[in-house]
């Protein structure tokens, strides 16, 4: 694991998309939720598909959404957590800000 540099945490937006990417590529990693597991209902995920469900969260980082952050490590994406404000995620009524998901980069 390494240890020896600061991490900065970035919203994922338009200009960080690139690396929201890093840890869908991996076989398996989210089996086509792409963190929107709280935004949509276990049918719609599954019907929608990889790519339209890829569109979908693309599309709130291009909207300005912010719908997670990215930790960096010398300005290398380390790690990522879908979070939003409850407001964001049908049926949660209580101030929180739910997570959907998180992974760090292997190694991190």
């Amino acid at each position: 694991m390494t240890t020896d540099a600061a991490i900065t945490i970035r919203p994922a937006d338009a200009g960080t998309w690139p690396d929201v990417e890093f840890p869908f590529d991996r076989p398996g990693a989210v089996r086509g939720c792409w963190c929107l597991f709280f935004l949509l209902s276990s049918r719609e995920l599954r019907d929608n598909g990889d790519e339209v469900n890829h569109a979908a969260l693309c599309s709130l980082a291009d909207q300005g959404a912010d719908p997670g952050l990215l930790a960096y490590r010398d300005r290398t994406a380390v790690g990522w957590v879908s979070i939003a404000r409850a407001n964001g995620f049908p049926g949660w009524t209580a101030p929180r800000w739910p997570t959907g998901w998180t992974t760090p980069r292997s190694g991190h």
